[in-house]
C-alpha cells in the first residue's frame, strides 16, 4: 500500500470518526472506522474505539468484509455507513460499486445490506443528502 493510499484512508477515518456514533457510545468513546484497500492483509472496513479523555485508540477489528472501502461515510442519525468500493469491475461493467450497511452501535460491527454500481469508474467519494435518502 502506497503512502497516498495510506493518507487517502486515514483522512476518511478521521472525518469519519470525528462525526461517529457519539449517541450509541459512552459519552467519553468513539467508534472510528477505517476504510481499507483489501488484498492480504486486510479484508475491508475495521472498527476501534477511541478514548476521547486520553486519546487512545483500541486495536482494530474487523466490522465487515469488502472490496477496497476506499471512502466512507456515515447518515447524519449514525444509522447508516456507506463505502465507497474502488474496484475495477463491478457485476461484470468496468465501474465501480458503494456498499450499505447498518451500524451496530453496541460492538461496532456492520450488516451488509447492499451493493449498488458507482455507474462509472474509479469511485472515490460519497455525500449524502442531508436528509439521508440519496448518495451522491
Amino acid at each position: 500500500m502506497t503512502n497516498k493510499r495510506i493518507g487517502v484512508s486515514l483522512a476518511a477515518v478521521l472525518a469519519l470518526g470525528i462525526h461517529a456514533l457519539l449517541s450509541a457510545a459512552p459519552p467519553n468513546e468513539l467508534l472510528v472506522y477505517f476504510g481499507t484497500y483489501t488484498g492480504a492483509n486486510s479484508k475491508g472496513i475495521y472498527v476501534s474505539r477511541l478514548n476521547v479523555g486520553s486519546g487512545k485508540l483500541s486495536p482494530p477489528q474487523l466490522a465487515a468484509e469488502t472490496p477496497s472501502p476506499s471512502f466512507l461515510t456515515v447518515r447524519a442519525r449514525g444509522d447508516f455507513l456507506y463505502a465507497v468500493n474502488e474496484v475495477d469491475t463491478f457485476g461484470g461493467e468496468p465501474v465501480g460499486s458503494v456498499s450499505a450497511f447498518a451500524i451496530n452501535k453496541d460492538s461496532g460491527s456492520l450488516m451488509p445490506l447492499n451493493q449498488r454500481s458507482s455507474a462509472g469508474p474509479g469511485p472515490a467519494h460519497l455525500s449524502l443528502d442531508q436528509d439521508g435518502p440519496a448518495a451522491a
